[in-house]
């Protein structure tokens, strides 16, 4: 958190990011080391800075430090969180892509079937021998 020039880096590693991923990736700027910041003025204006890096782009920022675990498990439970509804989601529209393909394959193997009725079978209520007497 105490080095300002990576704040500038987290910018150009946002776009270099968006190159590489090719949907919606969910953005996380975290700010390390606080407990190495001397003061609580000092942290709050790194951090003043690090929400506006944030904003700019899209992320959602945390403050943590190891020294301390100050943020660390809460960090780590968020992203596992939004990593597994992400996961259920795609899951989910991947069921969904499957079940409207079946529906369609259902759908085009149906209009290729005959149906009969039990008019149009030998000895049906309705049946009528297009044959008869033709060959008497």
């Amino acid at each position: 958190m105490r080095e300002s020039y990576t704040l500038d880096h987290a910018k150009r590693w946002y776009q270099e990011s968006l190159l590489e991923n090719s949907h919606d990736p969910h953005i996380f700027l975290v700010g390390t080391k606080r407990d190495l910041c001397e003061s609580h003025e000092e942290v709050q204006k790194v951090e003043e800075a690090a929400m506006e890096v944030a904003r700019e782009i899209k992320a959602e920022y945390w403050s943590v430090s190891s020294l301390s675990g100050q943020n660390v498990e809460e960090f780590f439970n968020r992203l596992a969180g939004i990593t597994f509804n992400a996961s259920v989601l795609k899951a989910l529209d991947d069921l969904e892509a499957k079940s409207a393909s079946r529906q369609i394959a259902i759908a085009q193997s149906s209009e290729n079937r005959i149906k009969l009725t039990p008019d149009d079978i030998d000895g049906g209520p309705g049946y009528k021998n297009k044959k008869a007497g033709c060959c008497n």
